[in-house]
């Protein structure tokens, strides 16, 4: 699906499986209203109609302009349409949304999600875009190498990643060292000296050093730098406003910790305290190294 719109013949006979049969018309080549019709077995009215519900690709529908006149993006997104307009059973999708700027993939994906849904299709998506994987997938598998590493829902992947790799794949993750004092379902850690978290222990992280993942949103920061229960002293090094989020680099505990707050920046003094966010319990996995 990377490759560009091709056009096709058309006149008075049938589209069937990308080959004309029948007397072409004289003179039409070329535009992507033919371009539409590869791959539809006699239905061109169906391939038409659900082209049209990707409004991101109304425009050069109605246009009618030649392939030759698409922009590569213009003509991805007709290709897409083309994709799906027999309505197979089962689609695949080899990062259809790259030449996309990103308002219109966006927009896109979310017109796809909606499209698919509607018509009740299987598609596997392949995407190096998390954003992309999260909108449109009911499941996602992570690989690696060529083998999965782990297959859930995006929540799955995101809250309660297997081991390290998914991990620091599916979005932005801490690493912080610590000492996994006993596993259960009341699992501790300590991660300073006097500083213990409830964390949860994955398959195969027992009692001694673990590496606790910290997503940035499930660390808060106090001003002050010390005598907050439960906390770690440290500083801000570098603050960044991200409209939604602004994202602190906090240097505690050895490492450079990722910390993210709704908002705008909050006047903090560069010396705080990290800890936990309310209700946050994060998974500690075996073994010290990365």
């Amino acid at each position: 699906f990377r490759s560009l719109a091709v056009p096709v013949v058309t006149g008075g006979g049938a589209v069937l499986g990308g080959l004309f049969f029948g007397h072409p018309e004289p003179g039409r080549f070329g535009s992507e209203h033919e371009t539409l019709l590869l791959g539809i077995a006699g239905q061109a009215a169906t391939a038409i109609d659900n082209a049209r519900l990707f409004q991101s690709a109304q425009r050069e529908l109605d246009e009618r302009r030649r392939v030759q006149a698409l922009s590569g993006g213009q003509q991805q997104r007709v290709a897409l349409a083309r994709a799906i307009a027999p309505e197979p059973p089962i689609l695949l999708l080899d990062e259809p949304l790259s030449n996309l700027d990103a308002a219109l993939r966006e927009r896109t994906r979310t017109e796809l999600r909606q499209l698919l849904k509607r018509l009740r299709m299987t598609a596997v998506f392949v995407t190096h875009d998390q954003a992309e994987a999260f909108d449109l997938s009911d499941r996602i598998a992570i690989m690696q190498d060529g083998r999965i590493q782990q297959l859930g829902t995006p929540e799955q992947l995101y809250l309660a990643p297997v081991n390290p790799f998914v991990a620091s794949f599916v979005g932005k993750a801490n690493f912080l060292p610590g000492r996994l004092l006993h596993a259960g379902p009341e699992a501790l850690c300590e991660v300073a000296e006097g500083v213990r978290w409830p964390v949860q222990a994955t398959a195969g992280a027992g009692a001694g050093p673990v590496r606790v993942l910290l997503r940035p949103e499930s660390l808060r920061l106090v001003p002050g730098g010390s005598g907050a229960a439960a906390t770690i002293p440290g500083r801000i090094v570098e603050r960044r406003f991200g409209g939604p989020a602004t994202m602190y680099l906090v240097e505690a505990a050895g490492t450079t910790l990722l910390i993210a707050e709704a908002g705008v920046p909050r006047g903090l003094p560069p010396e705080v305290a990290v800890g936990l966010a309310d209700g946050v319990v994060p998974p500690a996995f075996g073994g010290a190294s990365t």
